[in-house]
């Protein structure tokens, strides 16, 4: 199962649409509290993480699912436009040395989201 993590409403429901029409099975969170709590409930294999949320910002969800045995195993596809003080080129930098495993920079295609996906979700190691 996939988590998506996006604060914003339409590139989550975007998202979503997606994943649906590949056929994946999946919920999402508005932030990255939410994605925590849906983290500690459920076994994701594979999570499309915006770095610029609320609450809880995708680094800080990156760094404490590292720090965790259970959740080292899931693939990190952080989703980044950057915004006012972080460019998107830099928050991807951020993501990847904090343990994503790939980027995707907004705005991006429904065929480059479904290949990401496609590599990512199927890694077990």
């Amino acid at each position: 199962m996939i988590l998506v993590v996006e604060d914003n409403e339409q590139m989550r429901h975007f998202i979503c649409e997606a994943l649906t029409d590949a056929g994946y099975a999946f919920k999402s969170a508005g932030n990255g509290k939410e994605a925590l709590t849906l983290i500690n409930d459920n076994n994701f294999s594979c999570i499309l993480l915006d770095i610029l949320l609320p609450e809880v910002d995708g680094l800080e969800v990156i760094r404490k699912l590292a720090q965790r045995t259970d959740t080292q195993k899931i693939k990190i596809i952080a989703i980044t436009g950057g915004g006012a003080d972080l460019p998107g080129w830099y928050a991807g930098q951020m993501a990847q040395s904090f343990g994503a495993h790939s980027v995707l920079y907004k705005p991006f295609s429904v065929d480059d989201l479904q290949d990401a996906v496609k590599l990512w979700a199927a890694c077990d190691n």
